[in-house]
């Protein structure tokens, strides 16, 4: 394995051509060790600005879903409320169309029983003020002109 702490070491003082090639060397790879720390110190900070912004976003998404779950429970009791209001209203209609059929029916099943009671002498005669006749009345014959 070769030893990087080589490629560090200043060639020997022979050779004026390989020093400036060294210098030159040496040189971009302090720009490019220092431009590589500059961008992890930018990306550090990239980073954390994302986060900030993520929870930011995540706080207002999270007040809108707030605000749009209570709009929604808010419709849900109207609608409730409307609903129960309906029923009523219909069950009103419904008594009212069961009465239709029903009290003529009744009243016409009633009045057959009574009807029915009177002619078997199961039910008496209501009193009455009226007396009654106990002689047929004459009726006159009138004559015609």
């Amino acid at each position: 394995m070769i030893d990087p702490e080589l490629f560090n070491q200043p060639p020997l003082d022979g050779d004026v051509d390989a020093k400036f090639r060294y210098e030159i060397i040496r040189g971009l790879s302090e720009s490019v060790r220092d431009l590589a720390s500059s961008m992890r110190d930018l990306q550090q900070t990239q980073v954390g600005m994302l986060e900030r912004l993520a929870a930011l976003e995540a706080n207002k998404f999270g007040e809108s879903l707030v605000r749009v779950e209570n709009a929604v429970y808010g419709l849900a009791d109207r609608v409730n409320v409307l609903e129960g209001e309906n029923d009523r209203r219909l069950g009103g209609f419904q008594m009212l169309n069961v009465l239709k059929v029903w009290v003529p029916a009744l009243f016409s099943v009633l009045t057959f029983l009574y009807l029915v009671g009177r002619s078997m002498g199961v039910i008496s005669s209501p009193p009455t003020t009226v007396s009654k006749v106990r002689a047929p009345l004459a009726v006159e014959a009138q004559e015609r002109p």
